[in-house]
């Protein structure tokens, strides 16, 4: 069985490796089958940022990979991960994330706050991630404008 931190390890490493190496198949072992990445602040709206959801594996792993060739992730100054006492399997960990597009070299900044739970396999089953709007906003932005 794996630990919260083991959880957060790997997904990190893939984070960090599959942008890299530009391959997000092993991503598929690390989500359930229906699991579910909620971004919290993702997207502008009509009436300001909203959320997204991805569900099912494959849907998370599209995501991901969408964006493969196209930015750089980074996770830095990690804080602990905190289990959740009152909700096994669940896992809550804040981190620096710096999202940086490869075709400017532009460094994109935030701090971002994961809650995320998992199956006793050590699948992700939920990952819900919150970020400061603006800076996200600003990213997004910048990555639709060159028109990838």
């Amino acid at each position: 069985m794996s630990t919260a931190q083991d959880i957060w390890n790997a997904y990190k490493d893939l984070l960090k490796r599959s942008y890299i190496e530009r391959s997000f198949d092993v991503w598929s072992d690390l989500w359930a089958e229906n699991g579910r990445l909620v971004v919290k602040l993702g997207s502008q709206g009509p009436d300001g940022y909203s959320e997204d959801h991805y569900v099912g594996r494959e849907k998370v792993v599209d995501l991901f990979s969408s964006s493969s060739g196209r930015i750089e992730i980074e996770l830095e100054d990690e804080g602990p991960v905190y289990e959740a006492k009152n909700a096994p399997g669940s896992f809550m960990v804040m981190s620096e994330f710096i999202a940086t597009i490869l075709v400017s070299d532009k460094r994109y900044p935030n701090h971002i706050v994961c809650r995320i739970s998992y199956d006793p396999e050590g699948r992700i089953t939920e990952f819900v991630e919150y970020a400061d709007p603006i800076r996200r906003g600003n990213f997004l932005q910048a990555l639709s404008a060159t028109g990838s």
